[in-house]
């Protein structure tokens, strides 16, 4: 049972210390090998080689060469000496984004876009954080390691996802929708930012984020032109699908949090249906509510979902076990810690990962609607009592 006030109460000290000590092991363990072990097969850095060349080429008006596998290959060895198959796996208009990165050296550039990451996520996340959690330790979570590890998008892009919610929630529709259409420059995670708005009836939000990523797409028409985008569809996409098919014991399967590199279609059609019933469950509850439901929800049902991809999702579950360890049965913060710990299991037992934030998601509706019931209750009671006074 719920106990009303009890979400002030933070959980026990090292206990709590042990969870986000534990949960940057492999990341740091990663980046020291990185640090420490010369391999031509890769950068320090890694994904943002892909970033930071696109950039370098489109500003040297060499856009065609970033959608030409061969060409970006023969590109990546060259520049950064790199012989491993790298892919700009990003739509034509997320060269914008690596441009100005692309006016510095490579490693110059890599510190810029890891603190700008960490700077923004820790900006955007101060509003959804309890007493427990200090803004300082929000992008210390295992999936924001890895995304440092990795030099990917998760910090950044969990910025987005936090703020367009807060924004929605604040009924700043245009600022909303904005940095919705900013986040186009990748897609697949905003899977559930329409659906939101249209349930939420924020239409001006829509209308701006459509307008944004039209005008987003259009600018890289004109600047790159139209080929980009045909190469991006009958080639990259085509590539990119081939190189994230591999062997379940290959790299890449350990990053993936998702069920269909391991269940296959039909398995990720039932994670996929069970996520989608759960946030039909919690569909009248304020959006706030909904940010971290939907950020768990959404690596379930994409096919193709990353540990570096999960930052919002793991400080969710971080949430949840600091503003409800007191009300909440231990095995019920046990699969909390799992989940938040699903970067790392991945590495070992990639197969429980969709059962793990499986169960963590149902877990996170079950309170949104008890809270949210509660929360509704309270206002009744003190309707009451102003008709009584």
């Amino acid at each position: 049972m719920l106990k009303v006030g009890a979400c002030d109460d933070r959980p026990p000290r090292m206990a709590w210390h042990l969870l986000w000590s534990l949960g940057l092991i492999i990341p740091i363990m990663a980046l020291i090998v990185d640090l420490t072990v010369p391999n031509d097969l890769r950068v320090f850095g890694r994904d943002f080689a892909n970033m930071w060349l696109g950039g370098t080429l489109a500003l040297s008006g060499r856009s065609a060469c970033v959608f030409d596998p061969a060409c970006y290959q023969h590109a990546m060895a060259t520049t950064l000496g790199v012989r491993a198959p790298h892919f700009f796996i990003y739509p034509p208009h997320t060269l914008f984004v690596g441009m100005p990165f692309a006016l510095f050296g490579y490693y110059v550039a890599l510190v810029l876009w890891t603190c700008g990451g960490l700077f923004t996520f820790v900006r955007c996340a101060r509003s959804y954080l309890p007493r427990a959690i200090p803004p300082w330790l929000a992008p210390l979570t295992p999936a924001a390691g890895f995304a440092i590890w990795d030099g990917q998008f998760g910090l950044w892009w969990g910025a987005g996802w936090l703020a367009c919610l807060a924004s929605l929630e604040r009924g700043h529709s245009r600022r909303a929708g904005t940095v919705a259409g900013l986040m186009t420059v990748k897609p697949h995670l905003g899977i559930f930012l329409a659906p939101m708005m249209i349930a939420k009836r924020k239409w001006l939000a829509m209308i701006v984020a459509a307008t944004t990523a039209g005008f987003l797409i259009g600018l890289s028409v004109l600047v790159f032109g139209a080929e980009r985008w045909v190469s991006f569809v009958l080639v990259t996409m085509k590539q990119q699908q081939a190189f994230l098919t591999p062997l379940p014991s290959d790299f890449y399967p350990r990053l993936m949090v998702s069920a269909f590199p391991h269940f296959r279609l039909a398995g990720a059609v039932c994670f996929a249906l069970f996520a989608t019933a759960c946030l039909w469950s919690i569909r009248s509850v304020p959006i706030r509510q909904l940010a971290f439901p939907t950020a768990t929800a959404t690596m379930l049902i994409l096919p193709y979902a990353f540990s570096y991809d999960m930052p919002v999702a793991c400080l969710g579950f971080a949430v949840v076990i600091a503003e409800h360890w007191r009300e909440l049965a231990r095995w019920r913060i046990a699969i909390f810690a799992l989940a938040f710990n699903t970067p790392q299991i991945a590495f070992v037992a990639p197969t429980l990962m969709p059962f793990i934030l499986a169960a963590a998601l149902a877990e996170q509706c079950r309170l949104a609607i008890a809270v949210n019931c509660r929360l509704a209750g309270r206002q009744a009671g003190d309707e009451m009592k102003a008709v009584a006074e």
